[in-house]
């Protein structure tokens, strides 16, 4: 697999969208806020991700989007 984290980055929060692989996305999108809680869902969830996707996937691509 090659899993991939998209990150649409406004300000305030951030909008989430994990794939497992190509067409192939994982869990609906969601919102996180910018605050320590916030940051730490999404540290969770970037280990789910990679459990997801087989263990250590050091080459997980992060694609950032920013809004300005």
């Amino acid at each position: 697999m090659n899993p991939v984290i998209g990150l649409d980055v406004s300000k305030g929060e951030s909008r989430v969208q994990a794939f497992l692989d190509k067409g192939q996305p994982y869990r609906k999108s969601f919102s996180i806020k910018h605050i320590t809680e916030g940051l730490g869902s999404l540290l969770e969830f970037l280990k789910e991700v990679e459990n997801s996707a087989g263990g250590n996937q050091l080459g997980t691509t992060i694609f950032l989007l920013f809004s300005f």
